[in-house]
């Protein structure tokens, strides 16, 4: 979920003693890129890629750029691996933080899953706090998808990872439903399922001729990224004039206001996903499941 950029000051700059800021320009977005006092001990050019690659994955799977400029701010510490991200936005602009321990390999950072997660963040529009398992879960749910579409992750990595993590978001016995819920695994697997579960039914109720990028991309268009805030009936409505099947406000109405607990081991069934992840090819929608994590004909860029 983005924060209010007036926050970035305290939050993500802190002291003077920052790089100066490189400018680096992915399929038609531009990335401010600052690193923090005491660099990791990398090769720049190490963590250019890992910046490049992260955004790839984002403007690859929509197509296009979700927002024409992002600030990038990459503060350091002691540690070794990536550390926690978040996304600013919501106010005309974005700014991604992350931050990357001094002792962090170039092996960290080809295995990192943070930054794309947060460069997600840039597609939706900042919605009511009581959605923001709508803005987790997306990420959540297309950081892998995105990953092993590009050939950075195995698919049998990411579906098990779904397998062992959906569950953490099913609603117990009496719990309301995901908008009431503001636990960690309502708001990131709560919200993974409900974008797996409406990727699924808008594949098959447009007999394949639409997915969940379509939705995302009508939303792009109607001028909604994660520099805007929107209400969540906007969004919905917005997404959904993109494949022409009201998927995702039908969806919202099951899981946002009441809870819903699908039958998930009908689900991996009907998609061939065994429990390690592999894919069974004679299930119902294996077609399907093959599809989410194809790689898509290229997308005309600029920049």
């Amino acid at each position: 979920m983005s924060a209010p950029l007036c926050l970035v000051a305290a939050i993500a700059l802190g002291p003077a003693a920052w790089e100066a800021p490189s400018l680096l320009r992915v399929n038609g977005m531009a990335i401010e890129l600052q690193i923090g006092p005491g660099a990791p001990n990398l090769d720049q050019r190490a963590l250019v890629r890992w910046v490049e690659e992260a955004a790839r994955d984002v403007t690859e799977y929509l197509g296009e750029a979700p927002v024409p400029r992002v600030g990038l701010r990459i503060p350091t510490d002691s540690g070794g691996r990536i550390g926690s991200g978040r996304m600013f936005g919501g106010e005309g602009e974005a700014l991604i933080r992350v931050s990357v321990g001094r002792r962090s390999t170039e092996r960290d950072l080809a295995r990192d899953w943070v930054l794309t997660h947060e460069m997600f963040h840039l597609v939706l529009p900042d919605l009511p706090d009581e959605q923001a398992w709508l803005e987790e879960g997306l990420a959540t749910y297309l950081e892998p998808v995105a990953r092993v579409r590009r050939g950075r992750m195995a698919a049998g990595e990411m579906w098990r990872g779904l397998v062992e993590g959906v569950p953490k978001g099913l609603p117990h016995a009496g719990a309301p439903g995901l908008d009431a819920s503001p636990s960690w695994g309502s708001t990131y697997w709560g919200g993974a399922l409900f974008w797996l579960l409406a990727d699924i039914e808008i594949r098959e109720r447009s007999a394949s001729r639409k997915a969940l990028g379509d939705a995302l991309r009508a939303v792009l268009l109607a001028g909604g990224n994660g520099t805007t805030r929107w209400t969540t009936e906007r969004l919905l409505a917005s997404a959904d004039a993109g494949t022409g099947v009201p998927v995702l406000h039908d969806l919202y109405m099951k899981m946002g206001r009441q809870p819903l607990r699908p039958d998930l081991e009908d689900l991996w069934r009907r998609l061939g996903v065994s429990p390690t992840g592999d894919g069974l090819e004679d299930a119902p929608l294996a077609a399907l499941r093959r599809a989410i994590t194809a790689p898509q004909p290229s997308r005309p860029t600029v920049g």
